[in-house]
């Protein structure tokens, strides 16, 4: 397939994620049309550009211009490191402390980046993706970075989930309907976790929100 066009780029990505046209849009929060058009049309750009690069996981550069590497390069944006206290007094690093306080883990991620995303340092933690799910965007092991401040559901937006003392992520969506809201879980290994519809009440009382997912790392065990 060429990949000559933005368009060209966003459907060999979005076909090699074995994504369909509907998951790609519920995923980038935007039409499956907007998608379908970005990819017949051969366009050179979208408004949504941004959401579907983050969608597909790769560089908004190569998406759009392909200049530079497809894949995301989670060491252009945070470093994992043994001790906190050789880093402790640089200003352009923050640590980022494991939700779960029985955890030491930390990770430094770069200021730059989490004021770019509107993050306040003191409101992001770091989990540890269990399950496959959501791969190959999140695969099993990765880590997850969340914002606690954000719990409020935003249709198509990656979420942090706990149940039964496990960290999951999901992309939620609210649909109102007569007897009351609900709400949709949707995984991006599609093809191995159906979608999930339940009340607002029955979601509650499954899941706790812990916030949005603002960065991932991307693992692939052997």
């Amino acid at each position: 397939m060429s990949r000559q066009t933005f368009g060209e780029r966003v459907r060999y990505v979005r076909e090699l994620r074995n994504l369909t046209q509907q998951q790609l849009a519920d995923m980038a929060s935007c039409q499956q049309g907007t998608i379908n058009a970005i990819e017949s049309r051969r366009a050179n750009q979208s408004r949504y550009a941004r959401n579907i690069a983050l969608a597909l996981n790769v560089n908004l550069d190569w998406l759009l211009f392909g200049k530079g590497v497809m894949e995301v390069s989670d060491q252009n944006t945070i470093t994992q490191i043994a001790s906190f206290d050789e880093y402790s007094q640089k200003k352009d690093v923050v640590p980022i402390h494991h939700y779960n306080p029985q955890h030491r883990k930390k990770l430094m991620l770069e200021k730059t980046t989490l004021d770019g995303l509107e993050v306040v340092p003191q409101d992001a933690r770091l989990g540890i993706i269990v399950g496959d799910s959501m791969s190959p965007i999140i695969n099993h092991g990765s880590e997850i970075a969340f914002d606690v401040s954000k719990k409020q559901i935003r249709n198509g937006k990656i979420y942090a989930l706990s149940a039964n003392d496990t960290l999951y992520c999901a992309y939620l969506q609210t649909k109102p309907t007569p007897h009351g809201e609900q709400v949709r879980l949707f995984y991006a290994n599609a093809g191995v976790y159906p979608d999930e519809t339940m009340s607002s009440e029955q979601f509650f009382a499954t899941y706790e929100i812990l916030g949005h997912v603002f960065w991932w790392s991307s693992t692939q065990s052997w």
